[in-house]
């Protein structure tokens, strides 16, 4: 799931890239827009990224340590307990 995430936030920055090189229409008032909305899609990736990896990597071992300290806990009380921090830490970078 890490490096599909990764590889659609790249895939999302070289289409929109590639969309602001086609020539707009006389009749396109919308392409100026698209132009602001597009441009800093690379520094959003690259935040994205950052902050995605760094809560991803906190998440699983957080997971695999809530695991070795609770080995019979359900699955779901885990999970929550690993993903809560680590959303916050990436709320916190991306921000």
């Amino acid at each position: 799931a890490l490096w599909t995430g990764f590889a659609t936030m790249t895939l999302f920055v070289i289409l929109a890239k590639m969309h602001l090189l086609y020539e707009p229409s006389p009749y396109d008032d919308a392409h100026a827009i698209y132009d602001k909305l597009l441009s800093p899609s690379p520094r959003l990736l690259a935040a994205s990224l950052v902050a995605f990896f760094a809560s991803q990597k906190l998440d699983l071992a957080l997971f695999q340590w809530i695991k070795l300290l609770w080995p019979t806990g359900p699955f779901s009380v885990r999970n929550l307990l690993s993903t809560v921090p680590s959303q916050f830490v990436d709320t916190a970078l991306f921000s």
